[in-house]
């Protein structure tokens, strides 16, 4: 049964215009991008992210310029259903940007595969579109 909600995926991934791929790529990209500077704001920047004192930015401007990340990735994911989609963006770069924080703030040393953990949080948001939308099926994430 799993194998094929893989395949599923697949076959709706590759069925997608190059338009659509680029809007997804970017997506995720954003949201990954939010995880990063939430990284970067506890001074992990060296290669080894050993801590730095100095942080990326300011703790207001890290939750800000996320949330404008994440209300864009949001409405790149589904445009025509821009406002539920802004608003499920916005959670989710919150949720990643929360769970960054929290995951890392008591941490001295990590390594980069560990950002991966606090990006599952980013499925908050999809879910939060997904019950939003339930009863329309026209333009909705391959996920």
């Amino acid at each position: 049964m799993n194998e094929n909600k893989i395949l599923s995926f697949d076959k709706k991934f590759k069925a997608l215009t190059g338009w659509k791929k680029f809007r997804y790529v970017m997506a995720i990209g954003g949201f990954v991008t939010t995880g990063v500077f939430a990284f970067l704001h506890l001074g992990f920047i060296e290669e080894d992210a050993t801590y730095q004192t100095t942080p990326f930015l300011s703790h207001q401007n890290l939750w800000i310029v996320n949330g404008i990340i994440g209300l864009v990735c949001g409405v790149l994911f589904a445009p025509k259903k821009n406002i539920i989609a802004a608003l499920s963006g916005l959670i989710a770069a919150a949720a990643i940007t929360g769970v960054t924080l929290l995951y890392l703030l008591p941490r001295d040393t990590v390594y980069m595969a560990e950002l991966v953990i606090p990006l599952l949080a980013g499925f908050i948001g999809l879910a939060v579109f997904k019950s939003l939308n339930r009863n329309s099926d026209d333009e909705s994430p391959v996920i």
